[in-house]
């Protein structure tokens, strides 16, 4: 998963390889071999957040909970003390949203939402 900050907790691509990690070549590769020695490859995650510059939360930033078509992956909120954090929208307005653990940054996904978990978890062979 691609990342931006050091805890690596804030998925911006859930399909892309964190490029300190290397690449996607890279990990086919370690995979491949690893398959070839009989050892089953598992991904771990973190799927019940994003960070705020994952696609579905910057259009919902950019168009607000009204308009974006992303408003439904988010706990969200019409007034600031709705959850516990708080952004700006487009077209001057705002919206809360609730958060994993308290931090803002880390905004958190409505599970309950199937098309949020179908663009989460796809299989290698998939993709």
């Amino acid at each position: 998963m691609w990342t931006e900050r050091a805890c690596r907790y804030d998925t911006i691509d859930y399909f892309k390889v964190d490029r300190r990690l290397g690449d996607l070549n890279l990990l086919k590769a370690v995979v491949k071999e690893l398959q070839a020695m009989g050892i089953r490859v598992i991904f771990d995650g973190v799927f019940n957040h994003t960070g705020m510059k994952h696609f579905a939360f910057e259009h919902l930033q950019k168009h607000g909970a009204a308009d974006s078509k992303h408003a439904n992956w988010y706990h969200i909120g019409a007034r600031r003390d709705d959850h516990p954090a708080w952004t700006q929208a487009g077209k001057g307005g705002g919206f809360s949203y609730d958060c994993w653990e308290g931090h803002p940054e880390l905004p958190r996904l409505e599970l309950s939402n199937l098309e949020v978990r179908l663009t989460q978890i796809v299989p290698v062979e998939a993709r």
